[in-house]
């Protein structure tokens, strides 16, 4: 294998460990699914496809976790191995009659798959409904990945290299993170300057809107959160009242992101109560994250003291120095 290959393999290997280490040693059943966006993309780019997370559509999706509407194709992720699973899954696909709009299932594991005895009994069942049943894993699929191309090799790695971070950070624990939030004091340094801007009426309803941004700030990954301080960097203007004023194809290029993981971004961040208003001028867009509190935008308002008291922004936003406002 060429070094590409091996980038690959480490990757997806290091996702399948996650997944493996949350559900087996944790007890986090549900853990497949923070994988779902990544693999729905994956998936396109290898097999020319258009699948889409289930959970886009409508929560708790029986039996099934992307889709692709055109081609017909439903996938189920799961990091489960038994036959059993495969069973259960082909029983649910049925129950929901989903053979009437998709005529392939595919099985993906997350791990190893065994040698089910029983499994061409059951395709054979399910080819009566005029569906298809394929079970693949991801030592399957790794080593289709390395037959391809080197062009479409390169495509696939550069995604990886794009989105992984940003997936394997949804199975880390922010608790550590969020004790450097509940760790400031009385946010002495922060207090005094709102009291020096005046038009706040309840200064402590304010305080507790602040330390609830800042838990939104720890749960982001940190991907999310360079983004947004690009976001802020590139902006043309900014106040209380509307928040950032940017250029979208400013921060895209400057990160280097193509169009869909730029949207992926802005959803992370619109998930999390962050507002963008498209503006109806050439590319320009307003984000704000609104206070209860006289609906202040708190992204202006710890920037213009972060501005004030000559704090870096990234201590902030990326490195969750929250001491600053003490």
């Amino acid at each position: 294998m060429d070094k590409v290959d091996n980038e690959i393999v480490k990757a997806l290997l290091l996702l399948r460990y996650y997944i493996y280490f949350k559900n087996k040693k944790l007890g986090h059943t549900d853990d497949n699914r923070k994988a779902q966006p990544f693999l729905a993309g994956l998936f396109n780019i290898y097999y020319g496809s258009n699948f889409v997370d289930c959970d886009s559509i409508q929560s708790n999706y029986k039996a099934i976790d992307l889709v692709d509407v055109d081609k017909k194709v439903a996938v189920q992720i799961t990091s489960e191995n038994s036959f059993e699973k495969i069973k259960n899954t082909v029983l649910k696909f049925e129950q929901e009659s989903y053979y009437d709009n998709y005529n392939i299932l595919k099985v993906f594991i997350i791990g190893e798959k065994k040698r089910y005895k029983k499994l061409d009994d059951l395709k054979k069942e399910c080819e009566k409904n005029n569906y298809v049943l394929t079970v693949v894993n991801i030592y399957d699929f790794i080593d289709e990945i390395v037959q391809l191309p080197s062009f479409k090799k390169e495509e696939i790695l550069r995604y990886i290299e794009t989105r992984l971070d940003t997936t394997l950070a949804r199975y880390i624990d922010y608790n550590i993170q969020k004790d450097v939030v509940t760790g400031w004091t009385h946010a002495k340094r922060f207090k005094a300057y709102i009291n020096l801007q005046g038009g706040i009426t309840s200064i402590n309803e304010y305080l507790a809107d602040i330390r609830e941004f800042a838990n939104v700030l720890c749960g982001l990954p940190e991907n999310s959160r360079r983004f947004l301080v690009t976001i802020i960097n590139y902006s043309k203007e900014h106040n209380i009242d509307s928040g950032f004023k940017f250029d979208a194809i400013k921060v895209r290029n400057n990160i280097g992101l193509p169009n869909k993981d730029f949207a992926d971004e802005i959803t992370i961040l619109s998930n999390e109560n962050f507002d963008f208003k498209d503006i109806e001028e050439n590319n320009m867009y307003e984000i704000r994250y609104r206070s209860s509190v006289e609906n202040y935008d708190i992204l202006s308002e710890i920037y213009d003291y972060c501005e004030k008291e000559n704090i870096e922004i990234n201590d902030i936003f990326i490195d969750l120095k929250f001491n600053h406002f003490d």
